[in-house]
């Protein structure tokens, strides 16, 4: 159940302390622990966008203000700077339930790597309106023919990307990857002792592999709290997961995003512009498949070559001239 954020905020500006109880005390632990992920406390511990919350989850067994959190959240949470929480003093059942609830936020955070981050506190991702258009035939047909390449090639790089499937998920959301070593990178190394499930230094870049199986959008959310634009960079985006770094055809990484968010046709022209902008065309003309994702994927591109050379004959590509006898 989605903390019921609207119907809260209603209690806390008519003061209603009975209604908004009625509002918590549907909450689980499990659920207040999802309300504990945005507001801190280990992973966060460095911001000081939220600094009652960092306070309220140092080490056990200092007392937690539970009264001054309610208070921070409907400042933070709510939207609500003008502090309308603050002279409100939740019934003690309530301050109680939710001080036990925050007591194990704190405890699962010593012993549990993620927690759930359920919305975009940056609000910077667009909102997904339903799934958007798919690429077509004569989407390919037309970067093909612009690109003096064989449509059959460009499609062996999105089957090998995305698996030949949707560039965008059920929520249709861009798929995406969060790249742990790309984001220490970018944001200066500065987390890579309080968050290494985000950050990782650039020589233990295959330990980012660890973490392929985990939400990526909770990753990348996480991460956003901490630099939006080093998170948004360390993703790669859609059907041909590009980098957000490499935001070929965009002025920077946030209107690539959002592009991201529109349909598969900007993730096929997010493509052909990196692969012009990095030499890699020709590759993609002459079916090297190799150099092609030396470029494309870097020194560890584990056997992409030999993938798009059978998604490139599986989509149709002309089969290489077989050698002649001596």
């Amino acid at each position: 159940m989605t903390i019921p954020y609207p119907a809260a905020l209603g209690a806390i500006r008519t003061g209603s302390t009975s209604q908004l109880r009625q509002v918590f005390e549907a909450l689980t632990v499990a659920e207040s622990v999802e309300l504990g992920t945005f507001i801190g406390p280990q992973r966060l511990r460095a911001i000081t966008v939220y600094p009652a919350m960092v306070t309220a989850f140092r080490p056990l067994p200092e007392p937690i203000d539970t009264v001054a959190i309610l208070s921070e959240i409907g400042r933070q949470a709510f939207n609500d700077p003008a502090g309308l929480l603050l002279p409100l003093r939740p019934d003690p059942a309530l301050v109680e339930q939710v001080r036990l609830a925050l007591l194990d936020v704190e405890r699962r955070r010593r012993v549990g790597p993620l927690l759930t981050m359920p919305t975009d506190v940056t609000a910077t991702l667009p909102t997904p309106t339903g799934i958007p258009p798919a690429l077509t035939e004569a989407d390919y047909s037309t970067a093909a023919t612009q690109q003096n390449v064989e449509v059959a090639a460009i499609k062996a790089v999105a089957v090998v990307e995305s698996g030949g499937r949707s560039g965008f998920d059920s929520q249709g959301r861009p798929k995406i990857l969060f790249e742990a070593h790309h984001f220490s990178g970018h944001s200066g190394n500065r987390f890579n002792t309080t968050h290494p499930h985000l950050s990782v230094p650039a020589r233990q870049w295959r330990t980012a592999s660890n973490y392929y199986g985990w939400d990526q959008y909770q990753r990348l959310r996480e991460a956003m709290v901490l630099d939006v634009d080093a998170a948004l960079k360390s993703a790669s985006w859609g059907k041909f997961q590009v980098l957000g770094s490499n935001h070929s055809g965009w002025p920077n990484v946030r209107s690539f995003v959002e592009a991201m968010y529109v349909s598969e046709a900007n993730h096929l022209r997010s493509f052909v512009a990196f692969c012009n902008d990095n030499n890699l065309m020709g590759f993609v003309r002459t079916k090297d498949w190799l150099s092609f994702a030396l470029g494309y994927n870097g020194q560890s591109q584990q056997g992409y070559d030999q993938r798009m050379a059978t998604a490139y004959l599986a989509a149709g590509g002309t089969p290489p001239a077989p050698r002649a006898r001596r």
